[in-house]
Parts: C-alpha cells; sequence; structure tokens
C-alpha cells in the first residue's frame, strides 16, 4: 500500500526516525570500528540518500546541545550523521535553527497562561477584609474560644436528646 503522507508529513517522521537512531547509537564513549560502522550503515539505510534530512539532525542536535550537559552525545550523534553522508554545506544554517530552538524552549512563558489575562492579584483574604485593610481598618474578629462559633455547643444537644427521651 502507498503512503498517501504529504511529503512534509514524512519527511518529519523521517528526520525523528534518524535522529532516534542516532541517539541510540552514541554513548559517552568513543564507538570503536564495529560500532561506528553499524550505525552509519543503519543511518545511511534509512536516510535513503536524503542528505539534506541527515544535515538536518546533525545540525539541530549540535546547535541546539551547545553548552549542554549532553553535549558529547549530540556532538558524537551528529558526527554519525556527518559520516553517513550529510550534506555539509547545510549544517551550519540547521545549527543556527537548533540554537535558536533551545533559546525558545527556555523562555519562560507568558503571563496570564494559555488565555492571557494577565498576572492574577495575589490572595488578600475576603473583600470585606482587603476594604478595611485599605481604609486602615483592618481588626480581625476576635473568637471568644469558650463559646462554639456556631452557636451550638455539645452540652445542649445532649440536653435535648434527653428530653425528648
Amino acid at each position: 500500500m502507498a503512503d498517501k503522507r504529504p511529503a512534509n508529513e514524512r519527511d518529519r517522521i523521517l528526520v525523528a526516525q534518524i535522529q532516534g537512531t542516532a541517539k541510540r547509537h552514541a554513548q559517552w564513549r568513543e564507538l570503536n570500528e564495529d560500532e561506528h560502522a553499524a550505525a552509519v550503515g543503519e543511518l545511511r539505510e534509512l536516510a535513503a540518500g536524503r542528505a539534506d534530512l541527515l544535515a538536518h539532525v546533525a545540525g539541530i542536535m549540535e546547535g541546539f546541545s551547545e553548552s549542554q550537559l549532553d553535549e558529547p552525545l549530540a556532538r558524537q550523534a551528529a558526527q554519525l550523521c556527518r559520516a553517513a553522508g550529510a550534506d555539509p554545506d547545510l549544517i551550519p544554517a540547521w545549527s543556527e535553527e537548533g540554537r535558536r530552538r533551545r533559546a525558545a524552549a527556555s523562555m519562560s512563558p507568558p503571563s496570564g497562561g494559555l488565555r492571557g489575562g494577565g498576572v492574577r492579584p495575589r490572595n488578600r483574604g475576603p473583600p470585606v477584609l482587603v476594604r478595611a485593610r485599605q481604609t486602615g481598618a483592618a481588626q480581625r474578629p476576635q473568637v471568644r474560644r469558650d463559646k462554639d462559633p456556631v452557636g451550638y455547643s455539645s452540652a445542649g444537644a445532649d440536653r435535648q436528646l434527653t428530653d425528648k427521651s
């Protein structure tokens, strides 16, 4: 059955597959010859001659990971893409795009959440107390501990129960 997805969507899926494969093969140590050959061969087979997509992955990984903790892994994954046939002329532009994406990802979200609305006021209590504080008459009501604040006491409830029986 033929793939009926638009070319752009197919390319995005292929870029994700190439990136995942390159990251899977990258190690915190140098790859030996067999590991390097296996990784490059798998990337070449996956890319199927698409040097532009290999350059896309290499550039994004290099640009996004600059000065990050995972930079050595990303550089090794990008090097695997280069060895698999990435177009070297396209990599600098994609590196710049990776830097732009990292900067955008590190920005804090705008205030007001998804729907906007500005910054919410802090919780200052019920409106009556807020107005009283603003006028200078902010005194909290005194609660007497000897009486139940609702007006019911357990002794009275017991008396009512015993009177009815």
